[in-house]
Protein backbone atom coordinates (compact mmCIF):
# COMPACT_ATOMS: atom_id res chain seq x y z
CA UNK A 1 0.00 0.00 0.00
CA UNK A 2 1.40 3.70 -1.38
CA UNK A 3 2.78 6.00 1.89
CA UNK A 4 0.05 8.66 0.96
CA UNK A 5 -2.91 5.93 1.39
CA UNK A 6 -1.09 5.49 5.15
CA UNK A 7 -0.83 9.05 5.47
CA UNK A 8 -4.13 10.11 4.69
CA UNK A 9 -5.96 6.97 6.65
CA UNK A 10 -3.88 8.35 9.99
CA UNK A 11 -5.22 11.89 9.56
CA UNK A 12 -8.89 10.33 9.31
CA UNK A 13 -8.38 8.39 12.57
CA UNK A 14 -7.26 10.72 14.39
CA UNK A 15 -9.24 13.49 13.50
CA UNK A 16 -12.21 11.65 13.82
CA UNK A 17 -11.76 9.96 17.28
CA UNK A 18 -7.62 15.19 16.43
CA UNK A 19 4.64 23.43 21.45
CA UNK A 20 3.74 26.95 19.26
CA UNK A 21 1.84 29.98 19.70
CA UNK A 22 -2.21 29.35 19.84
CA UNK A 23 -5.18 31.29 19.63
CA UNK A 24 -6.50 31.90 22.54
CA UNK A 25 -10.75 31.44 23.19
CA UNK A 26 -13.32 31.06 26.12
CA UNK A 27 -12.86 27.02 25.39
CA UNK A 28 -11.09 24.87 22.97
CA UNK A 29 -7.77 26.42 21.39
CA UNK A 30 -6.79 25.82 18.04
CA UNK A 31 -3.00 26.16 17.15
CA UNK A 32 -2.86 30.09 15.37
CA UNK A 33 -0.51 28.41 12.77
CA UNK A 34 -2.79 25.49 11.76
CA UNK A 35 -6.03 27.89 11.98
CA UNK A 36 -5.12 30.16 9.58
CA UNK A 37 -5.19 27.66 6.84
CA UNK A 38 -8.59 27.01 7.32
CA UNK A 39 -10.70 27.93 4.77
CA UNK A 40 -12.69 30.47 5.21
CA UNK A 41 -16.08 29.26 3.98
CA UNK A 42 -16.08 26.28 5.98
CA UNK A 43 -19.11 25.52 8.07
CA UNK A 44 -18.09 22.52 10.33
CA UNK A 45 -14.79 21.93 11.65
CA UNK A 46 -13.60 19.54 13.80
CA UNK A 47 -10.44 18.97 15.90
CA UNK A 48 -8.10 16.76 18.00
CA UNK A 49 -5.33 17.42 20.10
CA UNK A 50 -3.40 14.48 19.48
CA UNK A 51 -0.29 14.86 22.12
CA UNK A 52 -3.03 16.32 24.67
CA UNK A 53 -4.89 12.66 24.23
CA UNK A 54 -1.87 10.77 24.21
CA UNK A 55 -0.58 12.38 27.77
CA UNK A 56 -4.24 11.71 29.33
CA UNK A 57 -4.49 8.97 32.09
CA UNK A 58 -7.56 6.99 30.13
CA UNK A 59 -5.29 7.15 27.05
CA UNK A 60 -2.29 5.60 29.05
CA UNK A 61 -4.53 3.21 30.92
CA UNK A 62 -5.20 1.57 27.29
CA UNK A 63 -2.62 2.47 25.31
CA UNK A 64 -2.16 -1.16 24.46
CA UNK A 65 -6.07 -1.32 23.08
CA UNK A 66 -5.50 1.90 21.12
CA UNK A 67 -2.17 0.70 19.68
CA UNK A 68 -3.29 0.83 16.41
CA UNK A 69 -1.80 -1.18 13.16
CA UNK A 70 -2.45 2.00 10.76
CA UNK A 71 -0.20 4.07 13.11
CA UNK A 72 2.42 1.77 13.65
CA UNK A 73 2.21 1.14 9.83
CA UNK A 74 3.00 4.52 9.57
CA UNK A 75 5.75 4.91 12.08
CA UNK A 76 6.92 2.27 9.92
CA UNK A 77 6.81 3.59 6.18
CA UNK A 78 6.84 7.36 6.59
CA UNK A 79 8.90 7.61 9.62
CA UNK A 80 6.45 9.40 11.51
CA UNK A 81 4.83 8.27 14.29
CA UNK A 82 1.43 10.71 14.77
CA UNK A 83 1.15 9.73 18.31
CA UNK A 84 4.86 11.64 19.06
CA UNK A 85 4.64 13.61 15.86
CA UNK A 86 1.54 15.26 15.37
CA UNK A 87 0.16 17.74 18.03
CA UNK A 88 -3.07 19.04 16.46
CA UNK A 89 -5.50 18.42 13.74
CA UNK A 90 -8.20 20.04 11.96
CA UNK A 91 -11.06 18.23 9.59
CA UNK A 92 -12.93 21.21 7.47
CA UNK A 93 -15.65 21.10 5.39
CA UNK A 94 -16.87 23.49 2.69
CA UNK A 95 -18.80 21.60 1.09
CA UNK A 96 -18.91 17.37 0.68
CA UNK A 97 -15.80 16.87 1.02
CA UNK A 98 -13.64 17.19 3.71
CA UNK A 99 -9.58 19.06 4.29
CA UNK A 100 -7.47 17.37 6.62
CA UNK A 101 -4.59 20.17 8.08
CA UNK A 102 -2.58 18.74 10.73
CA UNK A 103 0.46 20.30 12.52
CA UNK A 104 3.59 18.95 14.19
CA UNK A 105 7.28 17.46 14.32
CA UNK A 106 7.70 16.63 10.81
CA UNK A 107 7.96 18.62 7.18
CA UNK A 108 7.74 17.90 3.61
CA UNK A 109 11.63 17.49 3.08
CA UNK A 110 11.01 14.48 5.65
CA UNK A 111 7.85 12.91 4.47
CA UNK A 112 7.83 14.10 0.40
CA UNK A 113 10.83 11.58 -0.71
CA UNK A 114 8.82 8.54 1.09
CA UNK A 115 5.66 9.60 -0.18
CA UNK A 116 7.48 9.89 -3.76
CA UNK A 117 9.37 6.94 -3.51
CA UNK A 118 6.85 4.44 -2.62
CA UNK A 119 5.01 5.19 -5.69
CA UNK A 120 2.69 7.98 -5.23
CA UNK A 121 2.84 10.67 -7.69
CA UNK A 122 4.37 13.95 -7.52
CA UNK A 123 3.05 16.77 -9.13
CA UNK A 124 2.14 20.72 -8.94
CA UNK A 125 -0.15 22.89 -9.39
CA UNK A 126 0.45 26.83 -9.64
CA UNK A 127 4.22 25.65 -8.49
CA UNK A 128 3.10 24.56 -5.54
CA UNK A 129 4.25 20.83 -5.10
CA UNK A 130 1.81 18.36 -4.24
CA UNK A 131 2.37 14.03 -3.78
CA UNK A 132 -0.79 11.31 -4.11
CA UNK A 133 -3.01 10.30 -7.44
CA UNK A 134 -5.77 12.01 -9.49
CA UNK A 135 -8.19 11.79 -6.31
CA UNK A 136 -6.56 12.36 -3.64
CA UNK A 137 -3.24 14.14 -2.34
CA UNK A 138 -1.45 15.84 0.17
CA UNK A 139 0.41 19.31 0.11
CA UNK A 140 2.40 20.81 2.53
CA UNK A 141 1.87 24.81 2.50
CA UNK A 142 4.81 25.28 5.30
CA UNK A 143 7.18 23.60 7.64
CA UNK A 144 5.46 21.32 9.96
CA UNK A 145 2.00 22.00 8.28
CA UNK A 146 0.08 19.17 5.62
CA UNK A 147 -3.34 19.55 4.03
CA UNK A 148 -4.69 16.35 2.49
CA UNK A 149 -8.16 15.65 0.79
CA UNK A 150 -9.18 15.30 -2.59
CA UNK A 151 -6.95 17.48 -4.74
CA UNK A 152 -9.75 19.42 -6.28
CA UNK A 153 -10.31 20.64 -2.89
CA UNK A 154 -6.76 21.32 -2.82
CA UNK A 155 -6.43 23.37 -5.92
CA UNK A 156 -9.78 25.43 -4.23
CA UNK A 157 -7.30 25.48 -1.21
CA UNK A 158 -4.24 27.08 -3.06
CA UNK A 159 -6.28 29.37 -5.21
CA UNK A 160 -8.05 31.05 -2.21
CA UNK A 161 -4.86 31.04 0.12
CA UNK A 162 -5.15 31.16 3.23
CA UNK A 163 -8.22 31.76 5.00
CA UNK A 164 -8.93 31.19 8.67
CA UNK A 165 -11.43 30.07 10.94
CA UNK A 166 -14.68 32.19 9.94
CA UNK A 167 -16.11 34.42 12.58
CA UNK A 168 -19.79 32.09 11.69
CA UNK A 169 -17.40 29.20 13.83
CA UNK A 170 -16.21 31.57 16.73
CA UNK A 171 -19.21 31.48 19.05
CA UNK A 172 -18.89 27.90 18.77
CA UNK A 173 -15.61 27.08 20.81
CA UNK A 174 -16.30 29.50 23.27
CA UNK A 175 -18.94 26.86 23.87
CA UNK A 176 -17.12 24.23 24.76
CA UNK A 177 -14.45 24.20 27.34
CA UNK A 178 -11.36 25.13 26.99
CA UNK A 179 -9.60 21.20 28.39
CA UNK A 180 -11.90 19.57 25.41
CA UNK A 181 -9.75 17.67 23.33
CA UNK A 182 -11.43 16.48 20.99
CA UNK A 183 -14.24 18.35 19.44
CA UNK A 184 -16.78 19.51 16.55
CA UNK A 185 -18.27 23.24 16.18
CA UNK A 186 -20.92 23.72 13.26
CA UNK A 187 -22.43 27.21 12.10
CA UNK A 188 -24.94 24.87 10.34
CA UNK A 189 -26.89 22.84 12.87
CA UNK A 190 -26.49 19.10 13.24
CA UNK A 191 -23.64 17.66 10.60
CA UNK A 192 -25.36 14.37 10.41
CA UNK A 193 -23.73 13.85 6.46
CA UNK A 194 -20.39 14.70 7.71
CA UNK A 195 -20.00 12.34 11.19
CA UNK A 196 -20.52 8.68 10.86
CA UNK A 197 -23.42 7.45 13.20
CA UNK A 198 -24.96 3.88 14.05
CA UNK A 199 -28.53 3.90 11.92
CA UNK A 200 -30.48 3.94 15.24
CA UNK A 201 -28.70 6.99 16.25
CA UNK A 202 -28.92 8.73 13.24
CA UNK A 203 -32.52 7.92 12.99
CA UNK A 204 -33.23 9.42 15.93
CA UNK A 205 -31.27 12.69 15.44
CA UNK A 206 -32.92 13.07 12.37
CA UNK A 207 -35.88 13.59 13.96
CA UNK A 208 -34.79 16.68 15.86
CA UNK A 209 -32.19 17.82 13.06
CA UNK A 210 -34.55 20.60 11.74
CA UNK A 211 -34.76 22.59 14.62
CA UNK A 212 -31.34 22.96 15.27
CA UNK A 213 -29.23 26.01 13.84
CA UNK A 214 -25.53 25.57 15.10
CA UNK A 215 -23.80 22.72 17.52
CA UNK A 216 -20.64 22.52 19.59
CA UNK A 217 -20.03 19.10 20.66
CA UNK A 218 -16.44 18.15 22.99
CA UNK A 219 -14.81 15.44 24.72
CA UNK A 220 -11.85 15.95 27.22
CA UNK A 221 -10.15 12.87 29.09
CA UNK A 222 -8.08 12.54 32.26
CA UNK A 223 -8.83 9.89 34.02
CA UNK A 224 -12.29 9.46 32.49
CA UNK A 225 -14.56 11.18 30.14
CA UNK A 226 -16.26 14.31 29.93
CA UNK A 227 -18.63 14.68 27.07
CA UNK A 228 -20.44 18.78 26.54
CA UNK A 229 -22.19 19.33 23.60
CA UNK A 230 -24.15 23.02 23.15
CA UNK A 231 -27.27 23.11 20.33
CA UNK A 232 -28.35 25.80 19.11
CA UNK A 233 -31.95 26.02 18.15
CA UNK A 234 -34.37 28.05 15.93
CA UNK A 235 -36.31 28.89 19.06
CA UNK A 236 -37.10 28.22 22.57
CA UNK A 237 -40.22 26.25 21.31
CA UNK A 238 -37.39 24.29 18.84
CA UNK A 239 -35.24 23.87 21.85
CA UNK A 240 -37.57 22.09 23.98
CA UNK A 241 -38.40 19.45 21.33
CA UNK A 242 -35.27 18.83 21.58
CA UNK A 243 -34.64 18.86 24.73
CA UNK A 244 -37.64 16.40 25.64
CA UNK A 245 -36.08 14.37 22.33
CA UNK A 246 -33.19 13.74 24.03
CA UNK A 247 -34.49 13.03 27.12
CA UNK A 248 -36.78 10.22 26.02
CA UNK A 249 -33.69 8.55 23.75
CA UNK A 250 -32.17 8.48 27.24
CA UNK A 251 -34.74 7.21 28.79
CA UNK A 252 -35.74 4.40 26.39
CA UNK A 253 -32.36 3.29 26.26
CA UNK A 254 -32.36 2.86 30.14
CA UNK A 255 -35.50 0.78 29.51
CA UNK A 256 -33.53 -1.70 27.31
CA UNK A 257 -30.69 -1.92 29.34
CA UNK A 258 -31.20 -5.48 31.24
CA UNK A 259 -30.70 -6.07 34.80
CA UNK A 260 -27.25 -7.29 34.49
CA UNK A 261 -26.23 -4.22 32.89
CA UNK A 262 -26.13 -2.02 35.50
CA UNK A 263 -23.18 -0.24 34.77
CA UNK A 264 -24.77 0.84 31.57
CA UNK A 265 -27.30 2.64 33.60
CA UNK A 266 -24.91 4.54 35.57
CA UNK A 267 -23.67 5.75 32.34
CA UNK A 268 -27.03 6.81 31.02
CA UNK A 269 -28.11 8.32 34.62
CA UNK A 270 -24.59 10.28 34.45
CA UNK A 271 -25.69 12.17 31.17
CA UNK A 272 -27.79 15.56 31.92
CA UNK A 273 -29.62 17.27 29.61
CA UNK A 274 -30.66 20.72 30.34
CA UNK A 275 -32.95 23.99 28.34
CA UNK A 276 -31.38 27.46 28.54
CA UNK A 277 -34.07 29.75 26.44
CA UNK A 278 -32.76 27.79 22.47
CA UNK A 279 -30.02 26.69 23.93
CA UNK A 280 -30.06 22.31 24.51
CA UNK A 281 -27.27 21.59 26.70
CA UNK A 282 -26.05 18.10 27.26
CA UNK A 283 -23.41 16.80 29.66
CA UNK A 284 -21.87 13.82 31.30
CA UNK A 285 -19.09 13.23 33.40
CA UNK A 286 -17.39 9.29 33.29
CA UNK A 287 -15.43 8.35 35.95
CA UNK A 288 -12.60 5.94 35.05
CA UNK A 289 -14.70 2.67 35.80
CA UNK A 290 -17.69 4.34 32.95
CA UNK A 291 -14.73 5.49 30.36
CA UNK A 292 -13.58 1.92 30.21
CA UNK A 293 -17.12 0.22 30.33
CA UNK A 294 -17.60 2.48 27.53
CA UNK A 295 -14.89 1.94 25.43
CA UNK A 296 -15.29 -1.78 25.95
CA UNK A 297 -18.43 -1.78 24.23
CA UNK A 298 -17.30 0.08 21.39
CA UNK A 299 -16.45 -1.57 17.84
CA UNK A 300 -12.83 -2.82 17.07
CA UNK A 301 -10.95 0.20 16.87
CA UNK A 302 -8.28 -1.47 14.44
CA UNK A 303 -11.42 -3.05 12.17
CA UNK A 304 -12.14 0.56 11.65
CA UNK A 305 -8.57 1.54 10.74
CA UNK A 306 -8.36 -1.32 8.50
CA UNK A 307 -11.87 0.04 6.47
CA UNK A 308 -9.77 3.27 6.38
CA UNK A 309 -7.04 2.10 4.31
CA UNK A 310 -8.81 0.06 2.50
CA UNK A 311 -11.07 2.50 1.35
Amino acid sequence: MRCFSVLISVLSLLGATAACSKTSTKGVEIDSKLGRYVPANTTVLAGAAVQQITASAFYKRHENQLNLSVLNTASERLGLDPRRDITQILIAWEGDNPLFLATGHFSSSQLGPKLASSGDSKFTYRGQTLFGDANQAVYFPKQNIAVAGPVTALHRFIDTGRGGVPDSLAPRFDALPKADQVWLVSSQGIPMDRVPLRSDAASALSNIAGYVTAASVGVGFDDGAHLHADLVCLSPEGAKRVHDALRGMIGMARLMTRDNQMDMMRIYDAIKVDQDQQNVLVHADLSPEQADKLLAMLPAVNGRAEQLLNR
